[in-house]
């Protein structure tokens, strides 16, 4: 039997491994929540999100949370076109562990000019870049039942 999930030294929350076992036994769903619940959320930490923007937030890590934890979901976002890649994309988004560098490398600022709200908007981007590839994913709100969280105006 592999283990599903391994605890991360410095935070405590779990990194899931790809080669997610199906043994009823283990349960992934139980270990998603204990890492996204014990982890603050980036939008109400540091502030300047408005309330649209951190509620679009909290609806997507539900979502992909939901993805993660359900086997029909995975393998229906595993086949499509570069789904692996999108699943890998959900689990570093959910592990939310971003370093100065990432948020460097991704605004293309100078590590001296890196704030706490460059982390939000490295956040919101992350979370905007899955949403559009699930809604690019033909029958995905019919599979997993449930709805792709509505992109809010200030963000578009």
């Amino acid at each position: 039997m592999k283990p599903v999930s391994v605890p991360h030294k410095t935070t405590g929350a779990y990194q899931i491994r790809s080669d997610v076992s199906t043994n009823p036994g283990l349960s992934v769903t139980s270990q998603l929540n204990v890492s996204t619940n014990s982890r603050p959320p980036l939008t109400n930490q540091f502030g300047g999100c408005s309330v649209a923007e951190s509620m679009w937030i909290d609806e997507v890590d539900k979502l992909c949370v939901k993805v993660l934890s359900n086997a029909r979901i995975r393998n229906f976002v595993s086949v499509n076109e570069n789904g692996n890649a999108v699943l890998c994309e959900i689990m570093r988004y959910l592990e939310c562990q971003m370093t100065m560098e990432d948020v460097n490398e991704e605004l293309a600022i100078p590590l001296s000019e890196v704030t706490p709200e460059c982390f939000n908007i490295v956040h919101e981007e992350r979370a905007l870049s899955i949403c559009r590839k699930l809604m690019k994913m033909n029958g995905f709100e019919r599979i997993s039942n449930c709805k792709i969280p509505e992109i809010p105006e200030e963000i578009r």
